[in-house]
């Protein structure tokens, strides 16, 4: 199940002593539940320069352009995803500027494949990464 998947990853990167991001940073990389914007509403607000200092880092010299630019959309868009359609409305995931740049979407996914209306229609509770 889901949870196995988060403990395995959990207990090797802690038994590799692996350096572990910063919430906006590991948003910067992947969305699943929270893209960055998210994280920072609730985990706390970052300087201006230091959103951009954490892009550079992680999407080079390029990715600090590319950031700015998507400061109008409602969302920055990671370099990956893991499921998002599980946690994040059609509305979110089918706008022009997520397929714009997160150009492979279309082909990992399909709006009738979305989970987000079952786990809300079956009255699951969304936990968000350690808020909840």
């Amino acid at each position: 199940n889901a949870e196995n998947e988060d403990v395995y990853f959990g207990i090797v990167l802690a038994g590799l002593q692996a350096p572990l991001p910063t919430a906006f940073e590991a948003a910067l990389f992947s969305a699943e539940m929270l893209f960055p914007e998210e994280v920072t509403s609730f985990y706390g607000e970052l300087s201006t320069e230091d959103k951009e200092r954490y892009v550079q880092h992680r999407w080079g010299q390029d990715g600090v352009s590319l950031f700015k630019q998507m400061q109008g959309n409602d969302y920055t868009v990671p370099i990956g995803m893991h499921k998002p359609w599980w946690y994040h409305s059609d509305e979110v995931l089918q706008t022009t500027d997520m397929l714009h740049h997160c150009k492979f979407l279309k082909y990992m996914y399909r709006p009738e494949d979305s989970k987000y209306g079952d786990i809300l229609n079956e009255g699951k509770k969304v936990v968000w990464a350690g808020v909840g």
